[in-house]
């Protein structure tokens, strides 16, 4: 259940739908199988993980419309800033969050794509969707997911 790059779970090529794999495991895994399974269906540069580093569980998407400016881990009660995604800097302006979007705002209207893996930004000049990063992730520049869990290759010809 380690494995991000074994989601969603395939046999023969074929997806298997969760619930029908959920219904095969024994209770105790059900629940790590569920969390693991809401976890990897959240884009890795929107996941947001408890800033404790002995806890780092996985809390929420950051990419939510109308959300707090932070949030209680439900796991080891540390408060982390949902903006720049570590522990709470409480009355001080987050200027972490400010750069960053002002970041992703350019990446944005520049087409760009930021690695699942280090989040490094990657600018593609020419060729096909699938990137190898300078932190030897593999991904899709289409979708920005790792490019073994992306379809978005599977769907145009030549475009590999």
């Amino acid at each position: 259940m380690k494995d991000e790059t074994l989601y969603p779970l395939q046999c023969c090529q074929i997806r298997m739908p969760a619930k029908k794999v959920d219904r095969q495991l024994p209770k105790p895994l059900q629940t790590q199988f569920r969390a693991k399974t809401v976890e990897y269906s959240v884009p890795p540069a929107t996941r947001v993980y408890c800033a404790n580093q002995k806890c780092s569980a996985f809390l929420c998407s950051s990419d939510t419309r109308n959300r707090k400016a932070e949030m209680t881990c439900r796991v080891c009660g540390t408060t982390i800033c949902l903006a720049c995604k570590n522990r709470r800097h409480s009355g001080e302006e987050c200027l972490e969050a400010g750069l960053q979007r002002d970041l992703k705002r350019l990446a944005d209207d520049k087409n760009w794509q930021s690695c699942p893996g280090c989040r490094a930004i990657v600018e593609r000049t020419d060729g096909c969707s699938h990137i190898t990063c300078r932190c030897s992730t593999h991904f899709c520049y289409r979708c920005g997911a790792r490019w073994r869990k992306c379809f978005c290759h599977r769907d145009s010809a030549g475009d590999h």
